[in-house]
């Protein structure tokens, strides 16, 4: 069987009921198999209409979450071979946590090369808060909405840096522009003693 990677948007509600019953590992299979069900039991004409009629009310549903500015990021996690791209935005799940270093569920940016995104298991992210960002340290750097798909105005930590394994991702919101990847550039030199103050 020919496999085939898609995103689908679904409402939050759903998703999050979803993720409660069952485990990151069987979402996947137990969407094919639940798919391939409901196939079987419809004619094609009818499987062809009702999908056409959802996939348009999933769109009508996007495209109102977004210009409500209620963006809500892609979800369903991240499997160790997808494509991410330097300078994305990712939501992540990183608890457990010590320390000072950053917890929950939140945005992170990816700061690792694109090849050891597409062949690594493992990323390199950094913390992204909203909290203080009227305050940009020389080691930080601003990312103003709706730069990645962020809805308030951020900064990247990038004395927060944190190897991530993929699965730990449970969302995408967008990548960045040129303009604030040269700012993360200047200030992760400057974290990692690259640069002097």
């Amino acid at each position: 069987m020919r496999l085939a990677k898609r995103t689908y948007l679904l409402p939050e509600e759903v998703v999050e009921k979803f993720e409660k019953v069952l485990p990151a590992g069987e979402r996947s299979a137990f969407l094919a198999k639940l798919i391939q069900g409901w196939l079987a039991k419809k004619s094609e004409r009818n499987c062809v209409a009702k999908l056409l009629k959802a996939a348009l009310k999933c769109a009508r549903y996007t495209r109102t979450s977004i210009e409500s500015g209620n963006k809500q990021p892609t979800r369903f996690g991240v499997s160790p071979s997808s494509r991410l791209h330097r300078g994305e935005i990712v939501r992540v799940r990183l608890d457990p946590v010590e320390g000072s270093g950053q917890g929950g569920e939140r945005p992170d940016l990816v700061i690792s090369p694109n090849v050891i995104n597409e062949h690594s298991p493992v990323i390199l992210i950094a913390a992204i808060t909203s909290k203080k960002a009227d305050r940009v340290y020389p080691f930080e750097a601003l990312i103003e909405p709706p730069e990645g798909g962020i809805s308030q105005r951020s900064k990247a930590l990038l004395m927060q840096l944190r190897a991530l394994d993929k699965p730990r991702i449970v969302g995408r919101y967008g990548v960045v522009g040129a303009d604030v990847m040269i700012r993360v550039d200047a200030a992760l030199r400057i974290a990692v003693g690259l640069t002097r103050l």
